[in-house]
Formats: structure tokens, C-alpha cells, sequence
């Protein structure tokens, strides 16, 4: 007997997420998808809130700027 929250569908989702929280280029895994458009790609992904602030850091440092608070 599976968990009730474990479906195809969430497994989808949850494959989705980390594959755009590792790297994947939203067009790339549109495709991978078969979505016929990005909205409906964005709506599987998840991205976590660690995946944000690292964005967030990662954005700063390239244009080289500290982080609030950080020097």
C-alpha cells in the first residue's frame, strides 16, 4: 500500500523541482516535460527556499555585491 501523497503525479513534480534546483534550463526541461509552455512548467517546479537564497547569493556575487549583512 503506497502513502496517499505518493502518486505519479508528485513523483513528477518532485522531478521536476530538482532537476530546475540542479541546473536544468527551463527550456530543457519544458521538453523533457512535454509541456507545450513554459506557465506550465513553472507550475511543476517547487524551488525551495535554500534554492532562492542561493539564487539570491549567487546573483550578488556576480555582480559584485556583499549580501546584506555580510561584508
Amino acid at each position: 500500500m503506497r502513502e496517499p501523497w505518493v502518486t505519479p503525479h508528485a513523483l513528477r513534480h518532485t522531478h521536476a523541482t530538482a532537476m530546475w534546483e540542479g541546473g536544468m534550463r527551463e527550456l530543457t526541461l519544458q521538453k523533457r516535460l512535454g509541456h507545450a509552455s513554459p506557465e506550465s512548467t513553472r507550475l511543476y517546479t517547487r524551488v525551495s527556499d535554500p534554492a532562492v537564497v542561493a539564487d539570491y547569493h549567487r546573483a550578488l556575487d556576480a555582480l559584485g555585491r556583499p549580501a546584506e549583512g555580510h561584508s
